[in-house]
């Protein structure tokens, strides 16, 4: 039976046994324990609705508990029977239906009691009289779905009753003819969906029907049931809708043939797995998810079907089977074999029997099959003449290369065969008997004459897709001659790779799949392929063979058995031999669809049939639990009741543990509780507090932490069955790790308080310690005090003086810099200009003409003139770096000092043919300083020039004010940008821009006339719009400026 865990308990004559799924764990009679079972010789067992097992042995009945593993005897003493004794419990059962596991039925000799799990009382609810010289046993329960109690006899006798009206009947079992022989043992009792009760005797089963006033003859119990085909004893189902019986679990050993003769009993657990009980020989488990696939590995007629090559389903009666040394014609009905017969047409011919592929020709209409071989080249088969005909490939014609190694072969819409061969594809027409090749020297067309090729297929354009062994995949169209070559990338950009491609399939929606040795591709000409590996979750990267079913999923074979692909989803189902496959390894080209929805695949040891519509995957999702516990390797004993044990309850129970830091080393042992998993069923766990994160999905059930650290930890584990169902997360256990005493919060606070005190007392003896040395100190600190305070304040004289100093150095050092840089640049362009007039005066004086001369003459006049003035501004800027201008400020009228500046900027006007229009009022006295004044005018004058167009005019102009002369100067230039205006006076961003006639400036003259102007007490600043031109004003005082006002 099973328990709500998922453990399976048996009975035995050997004592209790428990299965986790992988190993027994087994209680037995110990002497001198009496906690342990008192008798090993189990003969049934219950389990209430705690999980309690109640057990009937040889010589009494017994609880147990699984939770302490403890059993305890139960008396079932009762009056009214001889000596107040029950005798051995032949049948229990449990009710489910009206107590919910409360109450158990109990069939002993003659009496039926029902015992209360709870209070452990007992109550006679059918005492069967004894007939004299007989002795009446029931030896069966039942309960049905209404709770109706069934029991059966050694007597030929039934009886029944109803706990809810009290109501009891008594049924005996008399065949209806007196021909047949007596029935007498009632071994088994159940009801089926339409309410009818069936009873099993050793001759006979029994029915009674809803309302019926006794049992009824309905046929013969399968052990001499003949007429249906069973010859032996063994399990054997009964269908009621064919009438007949099947007999479970064929067996290719006869040792288990022999223990399934004699069964003993039968169990279905919660997945609906079937269990048998041997007798004497253990038990064995007919589990739901280990047959799915029919296995065909021995046939009759001596056909070895050992290594499958090709399979040609004709119809449900025919199937043609292909491989090294075979060649035969399998019936799926059946399930027989025979070898074909061939006759070849020509006695030289011989028949090597290795057939690779076979398909109908169509060119016939299928009266005759294409064959191709591995060696012996093409051959053509008539079944109905069971002749063979031999085409030799045809050596001589070009583009064919020596070969009778011939693979897979596909007919096109003209039927003519392109076939794979060893040495590249070749095209054969049974219409004319020609051979075509590739004899074209492209690198494509060498490689499809000379290459190994694997597979071939034909697109709805009638392309050629041929999958090579080295070259990936090629497309060739024969109506244009075009080849393409395609390689394949990796889920991982940048790699790219060329498979053997064992298979080209197109599938119902029109995808290429293709079958590889490195995986499954999903083939995109335009775009970038899918790549599928063992990453993605096959069981392995060689995909020999893809077939879809009408659900649109595709069934691959590899070299680790069978996958089913859901291309939505893109999840795998993985199959292996646990499943019933003929072996994990598969074969190329072994596999085929016949017209009925059969499935065929083949590998080394047959070949496997199948409806893929009906391959059940198990959704059962595995229950986990927790089976050992270990220390430092070592089992932790169960010591149920006793005080300060670690494990007082058995590990599945246990969800909380205590250990103190050093049994910090702990394993865990898990168990997924599936049957049909066995084996293969996946675990990951996690350990909160340790890592967050789930590990690796692996096999490995057992978990082990080596030094955990003090601290509160949940263990996590979660498990998949074989087809990647996976459980809920369950929280198997906490684990508490006490710390050691010091680092336990008391401790540190004792430490805390003791260290506090002995601080704070120093500090008390401390603190009147420095009370006394401060009072001495005190008298020492204010004379250092008044000492300190005289010498910091001589250092911040010196300081002030040292800053004052170094700003001053660095200021000069800045003029200096600025100097040299501004006069090394700009003095070059001037004397450039000189030399080259005095070079052509020097050279050609005697060829020029007098007006020539005087041009000459004149130039270098003007540019020496523009040079001294260069000069005298460079001088001034560095006089006012340095702080040593000459300011005299005196009254003077300004229109007198107009003219001397005009006639050194004469030259520069007349050679632009400027015109200077001068209005001052000769009555205008200003205080300034005459030569700064003279300086400014000439500057703008001269910058008005520069930026004048020939021909224009330019204004100086002046009005009185206030307190103040405003002076303007105008020109008719080329103007400036207000962003250009906002540059004029900054130091740091001096500008400067060629003029009309590409004169160069330097930027320098503007701002000597700022500096002049604002230390005369006056201010300048600049108009202009970009061709409107340009008018720099400034103000000077009309008198002698007090510094104090």
């Amino acid at each position: 039976m099973q328990d709500r865990k998922g453990f399976f308990w048996l009975a035995t004559k050997d004592g209790l046994n428990k299965y986790d799924g992988y190993s027994f764990k087994v209680y037995r009679n110990q002497p001198g324990n009496p906690a342990s079972l008192s008798q090993n010789w189990i003969q049934t067992m219950g389990i209430d609705r705690n999980d309690d097992l109640w057990l009937a042995t040889k010589t009494g009945f017994e609880h147990f508990s699984p939770v302490t593993e403890k059993f305890s005897r139960v008396d079932l003493s009762i009056k009214g029977v001889p000596d107040n004794r029950i005798y051995p419990v032949y049948a229990l059962k449990q009710d489910t239906i009206l107590s919910n596991g409360r109450y158990l039925y109990l069939a002993t000799t003659y009496v039926l009691l029902r015992f209360d799990t709870e209070t452990r009382k007992n109550e006679v609810i059918h005492k069967l009289e004894q007939p004299e010289n007989l002795v009446v046993n029931i030896t069966f329960i039942k309960i049905d779905s209404k709770g109706v109690v069934w029991f059966g006899t050694n007597k030929n006798r039934i009886g029944s009753y109803d706990p809810v009206s009290g109501t009891k009947r008594l049924f005996t079992l008399v065949p209806s003819d007196p021909a047949l022989p007596g029935s007498d043992y009632v071994s088994g009792i159940d009801e089926d969906g339409n309410g009818r009760i069936f009873t099993v005797t050793n001759s006979y089963i029994w029915v009674l029907e809803p309302g019926a006033a006794g049992f009824l003859f309905f046929m013969h119990s399968p052990k001499v049931y003949r007429e249906s085909g069973v010859t032996e004893q063994g399990v054997y189902n009964y269908s009621f809708e064919t009438g007949l019986w099947d007999k479970l679990i064929p067996h290719e050993s006869e040792q288990i043939k022999a223990f399934l003769k004699n069964p003993a009993s039968l169990f279905i657990d919660r997945t609906r797995n079937l269990w048998i009980g041997l007798n004497g020989y253990g038990a064995m488990i007919l589990a739901r998810g280990q047959n799915r696939f029919e296995k065909i590995y021995n046939v009759t007629d001596g056909v070895n079907i050992r290594s499958i090559r090709g399979f040609l389903p004709v119809n449900d009666t025919t199937v043609y089977l292909s491989g090294y040394g075979l060649f035969a014609r399998f019936d799926p009905k059946s399930r027989e074999a025979k070898t074909v017969t061939v006759n070849s047409l020509l006695n030289t011919q011989y028949f090597n029997n290795n057939i690779y592929q076979i398909s109908l020709n169509r060119s016939d209409g299928g009266k005759t099959l294409w064959m191709t071989s591995e060696g012996d080249g093409l051959y053509r088969y008539d079944p109905g003449a069971e002749m063979i005909e031999k085409i030799i490939v045809d050596k001589s014609v070009p583009g064919i290369n020596s070969t009778n190694y011939l693979f897979q072969f596909v007919q096109d819409e003209k039927n003519t065969l392109w076939i794979a061969t060893e040495t590249g594809l070749v095209n054969y027409d049974p219409s004319t008997g020609k051979w075509r090749g590739f004899p074209g020297n492209s690198e494509l067309e060498k490689i499809l004459r000379t290459e190994r090729m694997i597979s071939v297929n034909i697109d709805t354009k009638g392309r050629l897709l041929i999958g090579s062994d080295r070259n990936g995949l090629l497309i060739f169209d024969p109506k244009t001659g075009v080849i393409k070559r395609y390689y394949f990338e990796r889920r991982k950009p940048g790699t790219g790779f060329a498979p053997s491609i064992r298979s080209i399939v197109f599938d119902s929606k029109g995808n290429t799949w293709l079958g590889t040795s490195n995986g499954l591709v999903k083939f995109n000409e335009n775009g970038r392929s899918l790549h599928y590996t063992v990453a993605s979750g096959l069981p392995n990267d060689m995909v020999y063979g893809i077939l879809e079913d009408k659900r649109g999923y595709l069934w691959l074979s590899t070299n680790k058995g069978l996958s089913r692909f859901d291309p939505v989803k893109e999840s795998f189902n993985n199959f292996t031999v646990d499943d019933g496959l003929q072996n994990n390894e598969f074969n190329t080209a072994a596999f085929a669809a016949a017209p009925d929805g059969t499935f065929y695949f083949g590998g080394i040891e047959g070949f496997n049939m199948f409806d893929p519509l009906k391959v059940s995957i198990l959704e059962e999702k595995p229950d986990v639990v927790l089976t050992n516990l270990k220390l430092f390797s070592r089992d932790i004993p169960l010591q149920p009741g006793v005080e300060g044990a670690l494990l007082d309850t058995s590990t599945v129970f246990k969800k909380f543990i205590r250990l103190n830091h050093s049994q910090n080393d702990i394993t865990f042992e898990v168990a997924g509780l599936d049957i049909n998993s066995n084996a293969r069923i996946l675990y990951s766990f996690r350990l909160d507090g340790y890592n967050d994160e789930w590990s690796q999905p692996s096999l490995n059930r057992i978990i082990n932490f080596t030094n955990l650290s003090p601290g509160e930890y949940t263990l996590f584990v979660k498990a998949a069955n074989k087809d990647g169902v996976w459980s809920g997360e369950n929280v198997l256990m906490t684990i508490i790790i006490t710390p050691p005493f010091w680092q336990t919060w008391w401790f540190i606070l004792m430490i805390f308080v003791v260290v506090g005190v002995s601080i704070y007392g120093s500090y008390l003896y401390r603190v009147r310690v420095i009370k006394l040395q401060n009072e001495k100190l005190e008298a020492l600190i204010k004379i250092r005090t008044r000492e300190l305070e005289e010498y910091q304040e001589r250092l911040i004289d010196r300081q002030r003086e040292l800053e004052t100093s170094n700003s001053a150095l660095a200021e000069a050092n800045r003029s200096k810099d600025r100097f040299f840089s501004m006069f090394a640049h700009d003095l070059k362009s001037p004397f450039s200009g000189i030399l080259g007039y005095l070079d052509i005066l020097h050279d050609e004086y005697d060829d020029l003409t007098e007006n020539e001369k005087k041009e000459f003459i004149g130039s270098v006049n003007r540019v020496s003139k523009n040079l001294y003035l260069f000069i005298e501004n460079v001088l001034d800027l560095f006089r006012i770096e340095l702080g040593r201008v000459s300011f005299m400020p005196e009254y003077f009228s300004p229109s007198i000092k107009i003219e001397p500046v005009l006639n050194i900027l004469d030259l520069n006007l007349s050679s632009k043919s400027l015109e200077v229009k001068v209005d001052i009022p000769p009555e205008l006295v200003v205080y300034s300083d005459q030569h700064m004044f003279s300086t400014i005018v000439q500057n703008l004058v001269s910058n008005a020039i520069k930026y004048s167009n020939p021909g224009g005019i330019i204004r100086v102009t002046a009005e009185s004010g206030e307190k103040y002369a405003r002076f303007s100067v105008t020109d008719s230039g080329v103007g400036m940008t207000a962003e250009v205006c906002e540059k004029l006076f900054r130091k740091e961003t001096v500008y400067s821009s060629e003029g009309t006639q590409q004169e160069k400036g330097t930027g320098l003259g503007l701002m000597i006339c700022k500096d002049f102007v604002e230390r005369n007490g006056g201010r300048i600043k600049v108009e202009s719009q970009p061709g409107s031109g340009t008018t720099f004003s400034f103000t000077l005082p009309l008198r002698k400026i007090n510094p104090e006002a």
